[in-house]
């Protein structure tokens, strides 16, 4: 009798059973490194980068058709509430537990900052200091009016890869992934959502909103592909996009990191009401203000269906995956850049 009811619950307990282990890889960091992050996702990275990363289109379009095509299934089985319900359980059992397997349990891997000796606090002076070399690269780069900020380049996706990558070696991950970044279509379908990228576990993907002006565009792959090899935090997800931007060749890719940084900056001196923080603003030149313009029209053309929504389940999901900060961590770049001395130019 208990082998039977457990069989018709199989879905149930393996959802069950994959936060257990969540919970117990978060108390002990140093198994989930070694059982998850070294033996099993390299290994789940790579299956999925040589099956649903080979075709042509995101592949994320079809699941919610499966899914659909699950409940369809059961509905139409007409088997009463009981069995439905009992089915229903299963499904979510089923998504939790490849969640965590696919991608989740890097949750309780040591962050970057566990994984390095960091000072403990960053002082209004240095936040300044770095608004300066941020003001000031940014002028270099946009000085001579010749980045073309409309163009795009398929290279991108395998550049920033690689550039990704190099940057997450640094903190002692490995470099095992292909993952594709796709563009979702049609355009401004997830800023109505109230998201502007995502890596989707369920196939590999990192996603970014099609209606991203190229310096934003370029910044969010990187950010997603930090994602895909296994960098959870955001904030720290934003600190390999801006090193792996700022660092490579491209002068193009060079001022998406740092316009990318310099908003970042700007909303932290506002919000500390550091005044001499916000005033580096006029001292941008003409073009990076323009930029900075077409950013903020671009990302205002898009309305949310459900406005805060979006805001609303990112930070309970996070919270729920224990990054205490929630969406709040987006905003600790920074920080971030200044703890790690990623300004200092090696």
């Amino acid at each position: 009798m208990f082998k039977k009811t457990a069989y018709s619950f199989t879905g149930a307990i393996a959802g069950v059973v994959s936060v257990g282990v969540f919970v117990l890889f978060r108390s002990y960091p140093t198994i989930a490194e070694e059982l998850y992050g070294i033996a099993v996702y390299p290994a789940i990275r790579v299956g999925l980068d040589y099956t649903l990363g080979l075709v042509p289109f995101p592949v994320v379009y079809l699941f919610p058709l499966v899914l659909l095509y699950l409940i369809w299934r059961q509905v139409r089985k007409k088997m009463g509430v009981t069995a439905n319900l009992k089915a229903g359980l299963n499904l979510l059992g089923w998504l939790i537990a490849g969640f965590y397997l696919l991608w989740g349990y890097n949750y309780a891997r040591p962050d970057l900052s566990e994984r390095i000796d960091l000072a403990e606090s960053v002082s209004d002076e240095q936040l300044f200091q770095l608004g300066q070399f941020s003001t000031a690269r940014l002028n270099s780069l946009r000085s001579a009016g010749l980045l073309d900020v409309k163009s795009s380049n398929d290279s991108w996706e395998k550049e920033l890869r690689q550039a990704v990558g190099r940057e997450v070696s640094h903190y002692g991950y490995g470099l095992y992934t292909t993952c594709r970044v796709r563009q979702m279509a049609p355009a401004g379908i997830l800023r109505k959502l109230g998201i502007t990228g995502i890596y989707f576990p369920f196939t590999g993907e990192g996603l970014v909103e099609k209606s991203h002006p190229i310096p934003e565009k370029i910044f969010v792959m990187a950010h997603e592909l930090a994602h895909s090899f296994g960098v959870t935090d955001e904030g720290e997800a934003n600190l390999i996009a801006y090193l792996a931007c700022t660092r490579h060749h491209s002068d193009l890719v060079q001022y998406a990191g740092h316009l990318a940084l310099w908003e970042y900056l700007l909303h932290t001196f506002k919000r500390k009401e550091l005044a001499i923080g916000v005033a580096l603003e006029s001292n941008l030149k003409p073009l990076v203000q323009s930029d900075l313009a077409r950013l903020k029209a671009e990302r205002q053309k898009y309305q949310e269906w459900v406005p805060r929504l979006g805001d609303f389940v990112n930070d309970s999901y996070l919270k729920v995956q224990g990054v205490e900060a929630g969406t709040d961590a987006y905003q600790t770049l920074p920080e971030q850049v200044i703890l790690h001395k990623a300004f200092v130019k090696e």
